[in-house]
């Protein structure tokens, strides 16, 4: 065996066990985190998007205005969007909170853009099996709310 096979042997037998030594609960934990981060993604824009697209249209023809904003995140354990729809000199705004650590889905109804002036809260565990339906209902009654202020 050349000299350099041996020492790229050698190499890849350092890289492998730094590798595994490195394998420590953080790393793991981040893993597991990115692959929530993209279940999040995927149910967004699989469940929760499309329903926010069919409000558009209704939004727009009785003079509210409404802005989707897509998943951002919001510190290491929680993804969120938000709908804000405004009526008026009303404004309201659901946000859609996936959390990493409760595995958690919330929907948190504001007045205003600040997060701390909360109306009401649903939140569902295991948001993977919410229906359309349901996540309909919830943009709804949303948006309703709204029409109830003004």
């Amino acid at each position: 065996m050349p000299a350099r096979e041996k020492s790229m042997n050698g190499i890849n037998q350092l890289i492998e066990e730094i590798r595994n030594r490195t394998k420590t609960k953080k790393l793991n934990a981040d893993f597991l985190r990115s692959h929530f981060h993209r279940q999040c993604s995927a149910h967004f824009d699989l469940c929760v998007l499309p329903q926010l697209v069919l409000f558009e249209d209704h939004l727009t023809a009785q003079r509210l205005v409404g802005q989707v904003e897509r998943l951002y995140p919001l510190d290491p354990d929680v993804q969120q969007a938000s709908l804000t729809v405004r009526f008026g000199i009303t404004m309201r705004v659901l946000y859609f909170r996936y959390d990493y650590k409760t595995k958690d889905l919330s929907f948190v109804q504001t007045a205003g853009t600040d997060p701390n002036n909360r109306i009401c809260c649903q939140s569902f565990v295991n948001y993977e099996r919410l229906t359309d339906d349901q996540i309909y209902d919830i943009i709804a009654d949303f948006v309703s709310s709204v029409y109830n202020v003004g």
